[in-house]
């Protein structure tokens, strides 16, 4: 079934198609061609920028074989060793390559919402079939509104399974570090029993009879079970997903420092039979060791002078595909969709399905970005700074976006510590929009 999804449908098929500088294409090309992949590492701060992408249009063109982890998850490291073990150890029967990507957890039995031909249906997480596209309802987190959006299972295991209990009735069985929607400050937070997440807490619910609104519904209890087969939804474009019961959870990517450690000697000892693609937020939370045993390739840091070209011919090739003619504005409004979601491609392609829905994109779009909040701070608007700020896809990218313009700075040697000091913040900051406004609040008196 072909989805709907724009970023979903247009995803590329081969190394190719990818968005990446010429000298990491061919790389990747070469590798490829003489069947000598080596262990890679595809980190960004910002997400959308093709890391996973990139993994899996290299296992399409390798014709590889694969294996999707999620580390993070793994709290009983020797699961995870058995499992790489029995797939790494061992050569293709076919002849073909093996490849583990590493890329959390609801109870088996749970059942989620997808869609059949538009049509909501309730199918449990053990009724799924791994690796393969389902059709399903997310939650968009920057606007609050439930869309359609696709999924797959990714990994399964075995972990000590918590029932959480709303006021109002509803339940659910998920991992003490599967995170859940809360509302705070009016922002969406991602929490976690293991981050924190208590009876204090609301979690974010569909109303029953309505598609289209949230509401927040307080956590009753929060009861430790016994220890159950769970499993690993993850969706591809909100990152969020609806239980039957209307509960919005969501599924995540980060690497523990013990599965870190493991993995150093996974490399070591099956580099002769298997390669391994590590996708990251944060190269900086990757142990040395590991990173030194990987080619690494940091996405954030690509030339906009070779990107944003690919990305413009991308967009239009989209439009065409889809029948929608090309006119006078369309070079302009895509300049500005750029503008506002870079680097973000998946942002990109994601506002202009939007746009073209919304059928107001052959008008003058005005989009937030980074250069309109600036011009907020040089005013000392404090109030439009708020406006901008919650208008961002990323406000945690904007640090990087100031730290490669720290010259506008008259105070440059205050900017950098300040940047510096809420970079470091944002790793533990709940709330990333309040983290970027209270950066912005002090950077004010370094103009």
């Amino acid at each position: 079934m072909e989805s709907s999804v724009w970023f979903e449908k247009y995803t590329p098929k081969t190394i190719e198609d990818v968005i990446l500088p010429s000298s990491t294409k061919q790389f990747l090309i070469d590798a490829i061609q003489k069947q000598q992949l080596p262990n890679l590492g595809f980190w960004s701060c910002t997400p959308g920028l093709g890391k996973s992408c990139t993994a899996k249009a290299i296992i399409e063109s390798m014709n590889a074989e694969a294996m999707f982890l999620n580390a993070s998850l793994e709290k009983g490291i020797e699961v995870l060793r058995t499992k790489i073990f029995q797939f790494a150890s061992t050569c293709s029967l076919s002849g073909n390559p093996k490849i583990v990507v590493m890329d959390e957890c609801l109870e088996e039995n749970e059942e989620v919402i997808l869609l059949e031909n538009g049509k909501e249906k309730y199918v449990a997480l053990k009724d799924l079939e791994k690796a393969t596209k389902y059709d399903c309802l997310s939650f968009n987190l920057k606007n609050g509104k439930l869309e359609h959006d696709t999924c797959q299972i990714i990994s399964d295991k075995y972990d000590t399974v918590y029932e959480v209990t709303l006021v109002d009735g509803r339940k659910i069985h998920a991992t003490s570090n599967h995170p859940f929607i809360v509302i705070g400050g009016n922002k969406f937070k991602e929490l976690s029993i293991d981050n924190g997440l208590s009876l204090n807490d609301e979690v974010i619910c569909r109303w029953k009879d309505d598609l289209d609104f949230y509401d927040h519904i307080k956590i009753k209890s929060i009861i430790k079970l016994e220890e159950k087969h769970v499993i690993n939804l993850c969706v591809d474009k909100n990152h969020t997903f609806l239980t039957r019961n209307g509960i919005v959870t969501h599924n995540c990517d980060h690497i523990t420092p013990d599965a870190q450690a493991a993995f150093r000697g996974f490399l070591d000892e099956f580099s002769s039979n298997c390669s391994f693609i590590f996708t990251g937020n944060y190269k900086t939370k990757i142990i040395e060791p590991l990173l030194n045993r990987l080619q690494n390739f940091d996405f954030a840091a690509f030339d906009k002078r070779e990107i944003v070209p690919e990305i413009l011919k991308k967009m239009k090739f989209i439009l065409t595909s889809e029948n929608i003619p090309l006119t006078e504005n369309t070079d302009r409004n895509l300049a500005e969709i750029i503008r506002a979601q870079y680097p973000s491609i998946r942002g990109m392609i994601q506002m202009l399905q939007q746009f073209i829905q919304e059928k107001s994109f052959d008008g003058k779009i005005q989009s937030s970005n980074f250069e309109s909040v600036m011009n907020t701070l040089r005013n000392k608007d404090y109030m439009q700074m708020l406006q901008e700020v919650n208008s961002l896809s990323n406000p945690e990218s904007m640090i990087e976006y100031l730290y490669k313009r720290i010259d506008m700075f008259k105070n440059v040697p205050q900017a950098i510590c300040v940047l510096s000091k809420y970079q470091y913040q944002s790793a533990f900051a709940r709330d990333k929009y309040l983290n970027m406004s209270a950066c912005l609040v002090e950077l004010m008196t370094c103009l």
